[in-house]
């Protein structure tokens, strides 16, 4: 069975991260939880993970779904916008080319 991966930032991650992955793994969706940094407040006074958008986050999150498992069955889920949106394409088009 597919292992599933949600991408979230620090601040998504505390209001709805631990809700989304109870219910995907409630409704057996086997599921993982990558939480990424963010700051609550950057150079424009608003929350955002942009300044976090580096090779180092994008090769920590790759390590962990590869020391976890993919298959093609796999699903990436973006669970914010931005920065999560791109990181979690890239992830999906470069660790298993296909996957949703």
């Amino acid at each position: 069975e597919a292992k599933n991966y949600i991408i979230v930032d620090e601040i998504v991650d505390k209001l709805y991260g631990d809700l989304v992955l109870q219910e995907l793994n409630k409704g057996g969706i086997e599921t993982y939880k990558i939480v990424v940094p963010a700051d609550a407040v950057d150079e424009s006074g608003n929350p955002s993970a942009e300044r976090h958008k580096t090779l180092q986050v994008f090769s920590d999150c790759a390590d962990q779904i590869l020391q976890s498992g993919i298959t093609k069955t796999s699903a990436i889920i973006s669970l914010g916008g931005g920065v999560v949106n791109n990181l979690a394409g890239f992830l999906a088009s470069s660790l298993y080319r296909g996957i949703t």
